[in-house]
């Protein structure tokens, strides 16, 4: 069928259920033909037509963004396209992460009136769907209102608004009747959507094909970085993204000079794990996810230079989020161990020390080291008595049923693997009694077994090449298509701490005794995690460890070794 892919690659599809020749080429063929356009989808064609009908009539639009990775690049993909129409009367409003909260409110519609009085119609994205009050209080003031979202939603928005979203209550009834399997696509996608259709209605879209299909690369980025179910569908988007970005032209560009080393090119990673987090540190660090979008509109207006440098300064917010996150971090692990919460069914924990903007990374974290949903919560700047924060789950667990199960003494929106949450301070130990009554059978989550488990004598550099090849030929990966998971069962020899560009010890390198089957020296090495890393080296007291971690070839000069990056260590 005209894929052709190494043993390892069929191997490790083989474990994610795709079992015969026809599965894997309706997933990794899946044709961008195929996606559900957005005027398939119930108010659909009608939003699709109000905005030609503002465009056509010179109205003035304001796009009402979120402020993470998603709502940036959905914000960027409406303003540039609706601006290459309309030159002068869009806008674009991002909520501010501390002071509004997550999504539309009352407070934030009154900002964003006061800002551009001018606005006419309000064109959200990545959010609004569950905004009742705030889409309400808009249609007062005369806007025209038009949501397009991807998160769950509770209750039909108020008449006189329009609203797409595959996760809309009518729409899940429609799609299940008439048995249509969901794409579960990101806000940015949605919004690619929703202009390409519009582009077609105005006979635009074959004269702006290439500006239309660049379009890709943004949604792809939010794809990938939001943690979306990784479907066909979605890896399709994702493999169109990651080919655009890859390239290197145009602002993309930019971000490839941020990395150190450029010569293996853009993959699924660097954009998951390393450009993802600068944009998403500009909302977590400041609240204001501004200088994000600022990279993308400076570079669309041909400020290559200012583009260049919001960029630099989103990598510094970015380290400056690191070390907030390794603080938060510290604090959450003695707390929960203090107080013996590492065996509660759903941990709850609440400082005021912890950063608002760092919360979802935190839960994360404590997921991650613990196997158990996570809230992690610090006081509300917005509003006093209250604590707000982040939600994170596990697999096969809907954190966000199991939280409006308790909507009385919570407020949450979100989707089942994550959510935003704000409970009042005289509920919080309520709130955690009853989650953790309400979910007492939830088994802890375990360590996914290996994928592929090497021991040095497997190990060469020839294993590392096939590995990497296998990843180039899948990626995208993301959830339920999760990135393959390795590791090394071997005798460490020496260990030590490494420093970090400003000096200060923050990583661990591990040697290996024994060489790789091709006669190299084996090392692993863990980023940022000189603590876990020190505990490990005492606690296995001699004996050998299990390194998870993908592996790689490590050239520094004429030196040739083998280095496995450490994801986390177990005592075999």
């Amino acid at each position: 069928m005209g894929l052709t892919l190494n043993r390892n690659a069929q191997l490790l599809l083989k474990l994610r259920g795709l079992e015969t020749e026809k599965a894997i080429f309706d997933y990794l063929a899946f044709s961008p033909s195929a996606l559900r356009r957005a005027e398939s989808l119930i108010d659909g064609a009608a939003l699709v037509a109000r905005l030609e009908e503002a465009v056509r009539g010179g109205e003035f639009i304001t796009i009402y963004g979120d402020y993470d990775a998603d709502g940036v690049m959905a914000t960027f993909i409406f303003y540039s396209s609706l601006d290459r129409l309309n030159p002068g009367r869009v806008s674009w409003f991002l909520n501010d992460r501390f002071e509004d909260g997550y999504s539309m409110t009352e407070k934030s519609m009154a900002k964003l009136f006061d800002r551009y009085p001018e606005t006419q119609v309000i064109l959200t994205c990545d959010n609004g769907i569950a905004a009742g009050e705030a889409v309400s209080y808009a249609l007062n003031r005369g806007a025209a209102v038009l949501v397009t979202d991807h998160h769950e939603q509770a209750k039909e928005l108020p008449e006189g608004c329009l609203a797409v979203d595959e996760k809309r209550l009518l729409q899940k009834e429609k799609d299940a009747a008439e048995d249509i399997a969901r794409e579960d696509f990101c806000g940015a996608e949605l919004a690619r959507r929703v202009i390409w259709d519009l582009y077609r209605r105005l006979g635009r879209f074959e004269s702006d094909r290439s500006f239309l299909s660049n379009l890709y690369a943004y949604s792809g980025f939010a794809t990938i970085t939001d943690s979306v179910p990784m479907n066909a569908a979605n890896h399709c988007v994702g493999r169109l993204g990651l080919k655009i970005i890859s390239k290197g032209e145009g602002v993309w560009g930019l971000f490839r000079e941020q990395l150190s080393r450029v010569s293996d090119g853009v993959h699924w990673d660097t954009v998951g794990y390393r450009f993802g987090p600068m944009i998403n540190a500009a909302g977590r660090v400041t609240g204001r996810a501004d200088k994000a979008l600022e990279v993308f509109l400076k570079y669309h207006r041909g400020d290559i230079e200012g583009s260049r440098r919001a960029l630099d300064e989103l990598s510094e917010l970015n380290d400056t989020r690191k070390d907030m996150c390794e603080r938060d971090d510290g604090i959450a692990f003695r707390l929960i161990e203090k107080n013996g919460w590492q065996n509660d069914p759903l941990i709850l924990i609440y400082d005021e020390r912890f950063e608002e903007g760092i919360n979802g990374l935190t839960a994360s974290h404590i997921v991650e080291r613990y196997g158990r949903p996570a809230i992690v919560l610090s006081p509300h700047r917005g509003e006093t008595g209250v604590w707000k924060g982040s939600a994170r789950s596990i697999e096969g667990f809907n954190l966000y049923e199991a939280l409006i199960a308790h909507s009385g003494k919570l407020k949450a929106g979100g989707h089942p693997m994550a959510a935003g949450v704000s409970i009042k301070t005289e509920d919080l130990e309520e709130v955690r009694r009853l989650l953790n009554e309400a979910n007492a059978g939830l088994e802890r989550q375990k360590d996914k077994k290996p994928d592929f488990l090497y021991e040095p004598a497997d190990f060469s550099r020839g294993v590392a090449l096939a590995i990497d090849e296998m990843v180039k030929a899948l990626e995208p990966f993301g959830p339920e298509f999760e990135e393959p998971v390795f590791a090394l069962a071997a005798q460490p020899g020496d260990f030590r701490a490494m420093t970090a560009a400003d000096g200060t010890p923050r990583h661990a390198k591990f040697g290996v005794r024994a060489l790789s089957a091709d006669g190299l020296n084996i090392e692993a090495v863990w980023w940022n995690h000189l603590a876990e890393a020190r505990e490990a080296e005492e606690a296995r007291r001699g004996g050998p460890l299990l390194f998870y971690g993908r592996p790689q070839i490590h050239e520094f000069g004429d030196r040739v070794s083998l280095q496995v990056v450490i994801d986390k260590v177990r005592m075999i």
